[in-house]
């Protein structure tokens, strides 16, 4: 079993070869805390570019891993995770290419808040990503 250390190397590693061969910003993301005695640090990777879900402007993110469970996330990148993720999310858009649920491209800014990818830029990057059909949940009605 890989240790920690490892782990997160060939993470970073995966998600980067992902965002080399997407030609788009895809970051390793953690929050959380850790010190000696433990981790409270819950992992995902993050597909900059994309924006939407429960809150308007954060970027578009795959599943939660707990550290422990770090292999996990490493698993789901390398099987196409991200991909999917992409997929899903396309699955969103109507026919006009609007998202639903406030789902867009936006711009990709550095730490300097400098654009380094427009809209269009990440919209043309991930054009080959094919979208998965959303299907809303059905609400459970209480009786």
């Amino acid at each position: 079993m890989k240790n920690h250390t490892d782990i997160t190397t060939a993470l970073q590693a995966a998600v980067q070869a992902v965002a080399a061969r997407l030609g788009t910003d895809i970051r390793v993301s953690y929050i959380g805390n850790c010190d000696s005695r433990s981790d409270h640090r819950i992992w995902s990777v993050r597909v900059e570019g994309i924006r939407g879900g429960f809150y308007y402007n954060n970027t578009l993110g795959t599943p939660e891993f707990r550290t422990e469970n770090l292999a996990d996330l490493l698993a789901y990148v390398e099987n196409g995770g991200i991909e999917e993720t992409i997929g899903k999310a396309k699955g969103r858009w109507d026919a006009d290419g609007q998202f639903h649920s406030g789902y867009r491209f936006a711009y990709v800014k550095d730490w300097r808040l400098d654009v380094t990818e427009t809209p269009e830029q990440v919209e043309a990057a991930l054009a080959g990503i094919d979208a998965i059909e959303f299907v809303p949940r059905p609400r459970r009605v209480r009786a």
